[in-house]
């Protein structure tokens, strides 16, 4: 991943993605999807690669599926409880 991890304690993690401004879904799509799909799935992020200028496709795309599951299934879990509470 083209950017920085600080961990602190509680289990609390600061990324800065290099070069995305503060929209970086906007500025880097892919390395948002890489980061987002990585803390989704419990997974470690990529290393920094002071070079790179994409994610590692076939990390992030191994990462992004079970990370986009775990999102649709959050999803359904709480339009569930969103349904049950309108009843």
């Amino acid at each position: 991943m083209g950017g920085y991890v600080t961990r602190y304690k509680g289990n609390f993690d600061f990324l800065t993605i290099r070069g995305s401004g503060h929209m970086v879904p906007q500025f880097k799509p892919e390395a948002a999807l890489g980061f987002l799909a990585s803390w989704v799935a419990g997974e470690d992020y990529l290393p920094y690669n002071a070079s790179c200028t994409a994610p590692d496709t076939q990390r992030t795309a191994s990462s992004s599926a079970s990370g986009l599951a775990a999102i649709e299934a959050e999803i359904k879990r709480l339009q569930a409880i969103a349904n049950a509470l309108k009843e």
